[in-house]
C-alpha cells in the first residue's frame, strides 16, 4: 500500500512538472534535475525495500541512465534524425573519442588539432549504427542496473565495465576541446556547452555508482545492506 501511495506522488510530482505555469517558472537545468530525480525515484519502487533507499535511489538513476541511450537509440532507427541528433548533444557521444582513435592509427600525420570531430554522423549509415551502439549500451546497462537493485554481484560487475565508456567517451570531448571542432558550429568557438554536459554524465555515472554499491562486498562475503 506505502508503495502504490509512493507511485501515485510520483505521477503527480510529474504531472505538475508538465504544467505549462509550472515549467517556465523553473530553470530548465533544476526543471530537469527534478524530472531525472522523480523518475529514478520511480524505478527505485521496484527494487526491495530491504535495500536502503539511498542505494535503491542511485540504482534507479543508472537504470534510467541506460533507458535514456535505449530511447534515443529507438528514435535514430525510427527515422527522427533532427530529434536525435539534438538528444546526443545532451549526451555523452562516443564520437569525440573514435574521432581521436581514428587519428591515432596514422600517428605520422596525427594532428590534434585537424581532426573531424563529431557528435551525430552525418550519414544515414552512420546515425544507424551510432543508434544500434546506443540500444545495446542502454540494454545492458538497464539490465545490469536491475540486476544490481536485486542484489546480484553480476550487475556491479558489470557497472564496473560500464563506467569505463563514459570516463573515456568524456575525455575524448576534453581532447577534443583541446583541439577544435571539426563542425562549423563549433570550429573555432569558445563554446564549452557540450564538454560540460559530458563531464557532468559522466561524473554523475560514477557518483551514482558509489552510492549504489556502499556496503556491498564484492569480493567477499556480501555484507547487510
Amino acid at each position: 500500500m506505502r508503495k502504490r501511495w509512493k507511485a501515485l506522488t510520483v505521477l503527480a510530482v510529474v504531472i505538475l512538472l508538465f504544467v505549462p505555469a509550472v515549467e517556465r517558472s523553473l530553470n530548465p537545468t533544476v526543471g530537469s534535475v527534478l524530472l531525472i530525480g522523480t523518475f529514478s525515484y520511480a524505478i527505485s519502487l521496484l527494487f526491495s525495500a530491504e535495500i536502503p533507499a539511498y542505494r535503491r535511489w542511485s540504482t534507479g538513476y543508472l537504470a534510467l541512465s541506460g533507458f535514456h541511450y535505449v530511447l534515443v537509440g529507438l528514435m535514430g532507427i525510427g527515422g527522427f534524425g533532427l530529434l536525435t541528433s539534438g538528444a546526443w548533444y545532451h549526451m555523452i557521444s562516443p564520437g569525440p573519442l573514435l574521432a581521436i582513435l581514428a587519428g591515432a592509427m596514422h600517428p605520422s600525420s596525427f594532428n590534434l588539432y585537424k581532426l573531424n570531430y563529431w557528435i551525430c554522423p552525418r550519414s544515414e549509415s552512420g546515425e544507424n549504427w551510432l543508434s544500434i551502439f546506443a540500444i545495446l549500451l542502454g540494454t545492458t546497462a538497464v539490465a545490469a542496473a536491475i540486476a544490481m537493485g536485486r542484489n546480484k554481484k553480476l550487475g556491479f560487475i558489470a557497472w564496473i565495465a560500464l563506467l569505463i565508456l563514459p570516463a573515456f567517451g568524456a575525455l575524448g570531448y576534453v581532447l577534443a576541446e583541446l583541439g577544435k571542432w571539426g563542425m562549423p558550429q563549433y570550429e573555432g568557438a569558445k563554446d564549452y556547452t557540450t564538454t560540460t554536459i559530458a563531464l557532468v554524465w559522466a561524473t554523475s555515472y560514477f557518483v551514482a555508482y558509489a552510492v549504489a554499491i556502499k556496503g556491498v562486498a564484492l569480493w567477499g562475503r556480501r555484507s547487510n545492506p
